[in-house]
């Protein structure tokens, strides 16, 4: 293994990081502002600090690092250009590893073209040493760069354009398929000169990438390099509808991706010309370094491209030479598609006692249960507070109420009541267990929900004083605002909030309603209750669970009513007007159908029109005592 373990302390953000163990693949989630890009920067360093791309790194030491390189790889060409002058580079140990850093770019600038005359000279194998210019500081860059020395001529890489550096990665995919075409292209013509066999491995030497295009961009196919008339490179792609465009010509993601993935298949491209000498390789392993890769890539490349990075590392799994991968990211898809061995949560130094960087094993089980369907582990890596609701409705209504809630709660929507039921058995465990990572869980739940909590906890749930999330919104106020934006002077006969009050009295004083609010009360009288062990173990005078069981639903039968009583409390909260204590979804609906609008937008929008005071008070103490000071 290229790295086998890493420690870092009092750096910046970073008080304490330490990993003995580092896998292959490894994935490191955290918010903005932890450290994720410090750490990398610290790995580059300590590792291959020829590569590392720290933000004020100073010009000498870029240079040691160039000359590092060409006098390693670079083409036994001395007409080329000369070192320049500088202190050697003590080596360290590390320097038995590649280590390349890959921030997040975006390819602004427009197309630089690939000519012969810049390929001569050029180190063969330098792809690796431009992702990190393309990061380091751009005046220094420049400085070294403007000076032409060196085996880089300094001409492509000068900037004239503001975006320029964003290419770099971008123009050395193309540059380096455009040398070894070069090199490949004189091959050709010494072998036809001998009349000699092309080796096979020659033949087929874009395999690799168009393998890699093929798994993660299904949507292209790289055809052929170009040399054209007036000798220049081109990389010629069919796009999905059939037509042929250069590498510029597609989309930033597809660009993004295929450069991402450029440092990997470089490796492969250079493995096939073991017996073939055209190409320089290099025998030392290989330490990739990818911050933030998902900056520029829809969800979908996401996904391809996680699952091409494994499926990379499995074969190469089988090579004498060692690659590893070390990813921070947000990614959800990311971090919802790696197992727990490669998943890494990285904290701040005042959440958590001693080392910052804590593997995902550590995640309690009975979280990863509750929300690993909905959201995955990603609310866990925003480092904030997490304040569970039953569905995205409750989470609209909540953002929209207090637009300032979610920067201190990460709000996670469960995806229905049943599963917050299953919180009943769990919360009790997740809270403590979860503190001590330095994360606080809440919860807010529709009143009826009916939770067995140790008192000691009993605080960070809440049940609302009404029906359901929807009844925060049946303000009359609110509503008629919403209606006037929406509808216009189509809401002729409704000149007040006074006419929407009297409009949600008819509603709710209409038979129909009555009897489905009746019927939905009765029905709920026997829905599966949660019988917990937790409960049981708790209880005295009972033998076993089976008597625990049979007693608890007695109980439950016990406090069965008849539909009439039922019915009868229905009609005096119509009667009362007490609407907050009747089905609010149901209420909304009936008012969406009248005005043709669809309920969630009249949901949303009436959400706009309140202020944190209109809550509950009840709601806003716990929203308070929630809240991060």
């Amino acid at each position: 293994m290229a790295i086998n373990e890493f420690e870092f302390e009092d750096n910046g953000p970073l008080s304490k990081v330490k990993c003995d163990e580092v896998p292959d693949l490894m994935i490191i989630a955290g918010p903005n502002g932890v450290g994720k890009t410090t750490l990398l920067n610290g790995i580059a360093d300590q590792y291959g600090s020829r590569f590392s791309s720290i933000n004020e790194r100073p010009a000498e030491d870029i240079i040691q690092d160039v000359n590092q390189i060409v006098r390693k790889f670079r083409i036994n060409r001395p007409e080329a250009g000369e070192f320049i002058e500088s202190p050697e580079l003590e080596t360290h140990e590390g320097d038995e590893t590649d280590v390349a850093f890959v921030g997040p770019h975006r390819g602004l600038s427009g197309n630089m073209e690939i000519e012969k005359r810049n390929l001569l000279g050029m180190p063969s194998y330098s792809s690796k040493l431009l992702y990190a210019l393309s990061n380091a500081n751009q005046n220094t860059v420049n400085n070294y760069l403007r000076r032409g020395q060196g085996n880089i001529p300094s001409g492509p890489y000068r900037q004239r354009e503001k975006g320029e550096s964003d290419e770099l990665p971008y123009y050395e995919v193309r540059r380096r398929l455009s040398q070894i075409q070069h090199d490949i292209n004189q091959y050709h013509q010494e072998k036809s000169k001998k009349e000699e066999d092309i080796d096979d491995a020659v033949k087929s030497w874009l395999t690799p990438i168009k393998q890699a295009i093929e798994e993660v961009l299904p949507g292209i196919e790289l055809l052929k390099i170009d040399e054209t008339d007036d000798h220049k490179f081109v990389l010629r792609f069919e796009n999905r509808d059939g037509s042929i465009v250069r590498f510029n010509e597609l989309s930033s993601g597809e660009k993004d991706a295929i450069a991402l993935l450029f440092l990997l298949v470089e490796d492969e491209i250079e493995r096939q010309f073991e017996h073939v000498d055209i190409v320089d390789q290099s025998e030392e392993d290989l330490v990739v370094l990818y911050d933030s890769p998902e900056a520029y890539l829809h969800p979908q490349l996401q996904l391809t491209f996680i699952n091409y990075i494994k499926s990379y590392l499995k074969t190469k799994s089988k090579s004498d030479r060692s690659v590893q991968i070390i990813i921070c990211t947000h990614s959800k898809m990311m971090i919802d598609n790696v197992s727990d061995e490669s998943l890494f949560y990285l904290y701040f130094p005042d959440q958590v006692e001693e080392n910052q960087l804590r593997p995902s094993s550590e995640v309690p089980d009975e979280l990863q249960t509750l929300i690993s369907k909905e959201i995955g582990l990603t609310a866990l890596s925003s480092g904030e507070d997490m304040l569970l609701v039953e569905g995205q409705d409750d989470r609209e209504v909540f953002n929209r109420i207090d637009e300032d809630l979610n920067h201190h709660l990460s709000i996670i929507p469960m995806g229905g009541k049943e599963r917050i039921i299953e919180l009943d058995d769990a919360f009790n465990k997740l809270v403590p267990r979860l503190e001590n990572n330095g994360i606080n869980l809440y919860a807010i739940v529709d009143r009826d929900r009916d939770l067995d909590l140790n008192r000691t906890i009993s605080d960070n749930i809440h049940a609302l004083p009404l029906n359901s999330v929807e009844n925060i919104v049946l303000k009359p106020e609110a509503i008629f605002e919403t209606l006037k934006q929406i509808l216009g002077r189509e809401l002729s006969e409704y000149d007040s909030s006074v006419d929407v009050k009297s409009l949600l009295q008819d509603i709710i004083s209409d038979e129909e309603f009555i009897l489905s609010e009746s019927q939905m009360r009765w029905n709920e009288q026997f829905n599966p209750f949660n019988l917990s062990y937790s409960s049981y173990e708790a209880s005295e005078g009972f033998g076993s669970m089976e008597e625990f069981a049979q007693n608890e639903l007695a109980n439950k039968l016990d406090d069965v009513k008849d539909f009439s009583q039922i019915k009868e409390e229905v009609e005096e909260l119509v009667e009362n007007g007490d609407i907050n204590k009747l089905h609010g979804k149901r209420i909304l609906n009936k008012l969406s159908t009248k005005f043709g609008i669809d309920s969630g937008v009249l949901l949303r929008m009436c959400a706009s029109e309140l202020e944190y005071q209109d809550l509950p008070e009840e709601t806003i103490d716990f929203l308070d005592e929630a809240r991060p000071n």
